[in-house]
């Protein structure tokens, strides 16, 4: 068996058994319903995505709205690239001193590398093996950059992202139909799509200005550090933190005490602080 074969069936063998099951229903989809939780588990098999590698997560805003399933873009990658469809796919940026026009759904793009003025866009094609033409798709960059976080500082690279994501879901369809990119979420009450890094870090910066929650924002970009994003995101998380889940679970007297504590460890954004509070989980645990 090859190295490939070998990481592909650990990738599968992370959505069987109950143990494996129990973990990411906890982690990374507490709020989904029984059906809603047997399709985010097929998709992460039929894909061979792993949540803990933040590829897949899933997720329930309330009661009345349906689970969605995002993946990441290095998700929608690995998954494309394992198909025996897979035959090649490109991204590039646009520019405004580009030479860029699609004819009869054939892209030309030329460039040199200095002087290509004010990035515009970015496109993906991606091509499956047998089909007569690739799948082709151009994003602009204005819909998506909200001047935010590393959008600020590669718009390049992450617009190219959110071209690559779009093009391979549409090529793939029956591997990622119904999925949202990790760029984009649905706000029901606007009725639209938004982007979700913005949509937060925007909410934060308007709570910094109003001053209510203190907070210190880099000299050099103007953003909020990213430590205190974490610090406030976590503060915001229905009352509880880091500190005070990591106390919850050390508290705990029973498995329904300790299961309760750890159903709050997906509110946490930090994947570094929910990794550090499953360790404690699983010693906890050992221990009850």
């Amino acid at each position: 068996m090859n190295n490939l074969a070998i990481l592909e069936n650990k990738s599968i063998s992370i959505w069987e058994g109950q143990e494996n099951l129990k973990q990411i229903k906890t982690i990374f989809a507490p709020k989904l319903n029984d059906l809603e939780f047997t399709v985010f588990v097929e998709m992460g098999k039929a894909t061979g995505l792993n949540p803990f590698l933040k590829e897949i997560w899933a997720v329930k805003y309330d009661e009345k709205s349906p689970a969605q399933i995002f993946i990441g873009r290095d998700g929608y990658r690995k998954s494309a690239q394992r198909s025996p469809f897979y035959d090649y796919h490109s991204a590039d940026a646009v520019y405004s001193g580009d030479e860029f026009y699609v004819v009869d759904g054939e892209i030309k793009h030329k460039y040199t590398l200095t002087n290509r003025g004010n990035l515009v866009g970015a496109y993906c094609i991606a091509q499956r093996k047998g089909s007569s033409r690739p799948s082709y798709v151009y994003v602009s960059e204005n819909e998506y950059n909200k001047k935010f976080s590393v959008w600020k500082e590669k718009p390049s690279t992450m617009i190219k992202k959110v071209a690559e994501a779009q093009c391979l879901k549409m090529a793939f369809q029956e591997l990622f139909s119904g999925s949202y990119s990790e760029y984009e979420a649905w706000d029901k009450q606007k009725n639209q799509i938004i982007d979700v890094e913005a949509n937060i870090k925007s909410k934060l910066i308007t709570m910094a200005e109003d001053k209510s929650i203190n907070t210190d924002f880099s000299e050099v970009t103007g953003e909020i550090l990213s430590e205190n994003i974490d610090k406030i995101e976590s503060n915001q998380c229905n009352g509880f933190n880091f500190d005070s889940i990591k106390l919850k679970i050390e508290k705990a007297k029973n498995v329904e005490e300790l299961i309760e504590a750890v159903d709050l460890v997906n509110s946490l954004p930090n994947m570094r602080d929910k990794k550090e509070l499953m360790k404690i989980y699983r010693s906890k645990q050992a221990e009850l």
